[in-house]
C-alpha cells in the first residue's frame, strides 16, 4: 500500500468521484443518538461517500425512524442489529474513537457537559469560594 497526503478538496473531489482504493473519514455527532452515524450509510445518502448498500440495514433504519420509533427498547434493537450488519459486511471499518482527558476543580460548578455538539458549555459556570 502507498500512502499519499493529498490536499483536503482533492480528498473530497477523489471520494466524490469514487477514486481511491482505501480513504479515510470522520463522522462527529451533532446530536446525542446512534442514528446520526447509522442514517450515513443508508442507500442514496449523499454522505454514503462508499456508496455501501444493504436492504436489511436500509429496512432497520427505516424502522427504527418510523414504525418502532414510539418503542425505545424496539428503536434500540432495530439500530444495534443495523450496526452488526454494517460491521459484519465491512460497510466500514472504525480505526478509533476520538476522546480527551480533562482536569477540572472541585470548586468550579455550572458547567454543562453535552454529549454531542459543543462538549461543554460554560454560559453559567462559577467559582466556589
Amino acid at each position: 500500500m502507498n500512502l499519499r497526503n493529498i490536499p483536503f478538496q482533492t480528498l473530497l473531489s477523489r471520494q466524490k468521484s469514487h477514486n481511491y482504493q482505501v480513504t479515510m473519514g470522520d463522522w462527529y455527532a451533532d446530536f446525542a443518538d446512534p442514528i446520526t452515524f447509522l442514517n450515513i450509510l443508508t442507500s442514496g445518502n449523499p454522505s454514503n461517500v462508499p456508496q455501501w448498500s444493504n436492504k436489511q440495514y436500509d429496512k432497520l433504519i427505516k424502522a427504527s425512524s418510523t414504525t418502532d420509533a414510539g418503542n425505545a427498547d424496539k428503536r434500540f434493537e432495530d439500530m444495534t442489529k443495523a450496526q452488526n450488519i454494517l460491521l459484519d459486511n465491512q460497510g466500514i471499518t472504525p480505526l478509533y474513537q476520538s476522546a480527551s482527558k480533562n482536569l477540572l476543580s472541585s470548586k468550579v460548578k455550572g458547567i454543562i457537559y453535552n454529549t454531542a455538539g459543543a462538549t461543554y458549555n460554560y454560559k453559567n459556570a462559577y467559582i466556589v469560594k
